[in-house]
């Protein structure tokens, strides 16, 4: 799962990809050794769940509200999360302030 995490060119970052890729592999195996996640992975892991109807359907369901601030700086991922969220559909305002 944490490969997901790379979506940018890795060419991008010429002579340095050897090693930018040893030093990601090394930060996965540290954590998967020590069993902890980061936000990353515990943003691809909510992600994930919420693709599941039923859980969608209950999570959302605990919310009558979601405040995002500094949503203009909001990501794909947990843009996708938030939609996931509203799976009753109901109507969210969002505001950047």
């Amino acid at each position: 799962m944490a490969r997901l995490l790379i979506e940018w060119p890795i060419s991008s970052f010429g002579g340095a990809r050897t090693e930018l890729r040893s030093l990601f592999d090394a930060y996965v195996e540290v954590k998967q050794r020590q069993h902890v996640l980061d936000y990353d992975d515990l943003l691809l892991y909510w992600a994930q769940m919420m693709q599941e109807p039923s859980i969608a359907a209950d999570v959302s369901g605990r919310f009558d509200h979601a405040l995002v601030d500094e949503y203009q700086d909001t990501n794909r991922l947990q843009a996708a999360i938030l939609l996931a969220l509203k799976a009753r559909k109901r109507r969210w305002n969002r505001c950047a302030a």
